[in-house]
């Protein structure tokens, strides 16, 4: 409530609530907000889906991320059903519930999808399309029957992923869109001074598909501009991306699009 309130994620702290666990009913507004949260909601969880947005001016490709090592994990994130599944590995940031749940042994996946501070209709169809199958994994909801040209396909798994940067300072122009194939050196977008003078290309370090950009026009040379994820056939996960978009698009808007 106070995020929503606030515009912003930061507490009146100006702590970061995902960034404060362990926690403390003693310490700071947010650590007492994150005991709270543990003790009266995430210890009598199961299983756990963290829905996130990209930050402020990025934009996410709707994606989930989580450690495939770990079957029940594995089994939530392909239930989830979003085009691509980042493979995190064991790799959690301090502070974070991600790995309070990892300690805890919680089957737990993040999606992660759209802009802060933006109200995006395909990212929100998707995370709650994804939540329902995941409830019908679980057994919580009823199976449902698959909708008419519905995605049956498994999600692509990416090892891994990386920040394309801004070779200089400048303005952009953005030559790739989210979900687009992207070979290796091909130009993602083209960074030139105010006066045109001088340019400068952004590449692809490898092969893969987009699943995060930068929206704001005027950059510092450093800045990440693309995230890229490293597939094994791009080419094909780009037809997925294309026809998962169309099914939860608002022009094809359904009675029921979530098939409950």
């Amino acid at each position: 409530v106070l995020g929503f309130i606030n515009h912003t994620r930061y507490l009146p702290d100006r702590r970061d609530l995902n960034r404060s666990f362990p926690v403390s009913n003693k310490g700071s507004l947010t650590s007492r907000l994150a005991d709270l949260f543990v003790q009266e909601l995430f210890s009598k969880a199961t299983h756990g889906i963290d829905l996130h947005t990209g930050a402020i001016h990025r934009d996410n490709l709707p994606q989930v991320r989580a450690n495939l090592a770990v079957p029940e994990i594995r089994a939530l994130a392909e239930a989830f059903g979003t085009p691509v599944i980042l493979d995190s590995g064991d790799k959690l940031i301090d502070g974070s519930l991600r790995k309070v749940a990892f300690e805890q042994s919680v089957p737990y996946i993040v999606y992660e999808a759209g802009e802060a501070l933006r109200f995006d209709e395909f990212c929100i169809r998707a995370g709650v399309r994804g939540v329902i199958a995941a409830m019908r994994m679980l057994a919580m909801l009823p199976a449902g029957k698959p909708s008419k040209g519905s995605t049956l396909r498994r999600p692509v798994i990416a090892e891994s992923s990386s920040w394309m940067r801004a070779p200089q300072s400048g303005i952009v122009r953005a030559a790739k869109p989210l979900g687009a194939q992207v070979e290796k050196d091909e130009t993602l977008a083209l960074v030139s001074d105010p006066f045109g003078e001088q340019e400068s290309a952004v590449t692809a370090r490898f092969a893969g598909i987009v699943v995060g950009c930068s929206n704001i026009p005027l950059v510092n040379e450093g800045d990440a501009l693309f995230h890229v994820a490293r597939v094994a056939k791009p080419d094909s996960l780009e037809a997925y991306v294309e026809h998962y978009h169309e099914e939860l698009s608002v022009a094809s808007e359904l009675a029921d699009p979530y098939n409950t």
